[in-house]
């Protein structure tokens, strides 16, 4: 899993043109990226969540990248942080993190 939270790291006119594209190309098997510009002092937040979400995650039966980004979202917008919503996952977003 790799984490690419800056301005647009995931947007590109074609999959291979993107920071997130180079990673998935190299056999990254999911990056999470961002769609649009962010506000910096978001970006930390976010990966706290993030992080926090992914390995509340590994604990569950079943737990995935997924659920873990869906949090995560949730978090921030209930927080009302626009980045919740320029959140991506580049890949398989199903891939399995719990037991």
């Amino acid at each position: 899993v790799v984490l690419l939270i800056g301005c647009h790291t995931g947007a590109s006119a074609g999959a291979i043109d993107s920071f997130a594209g180079e990673f998935r190309e190299n056999g990254a098997s999911v990056v999470i990226s961002t769609v649009g510009l962010i506000l910096t002092e978001h970006a930390p937040l976010a990966v706290e969540l993030l992080l926090a979400n992914l390995a509340a995650q590994q604990k569950v039966v079943g737990g995935t990248i997924g659920s873990a980004l869906l949090a995560t979202r949730r978090a921030l917008l209930a927080d009302q942080k626009v980045l919740g919503l320029l959140l991506v996952a580049h890949g398989d977003a199903d891939w399995k993190l719990g037991v």
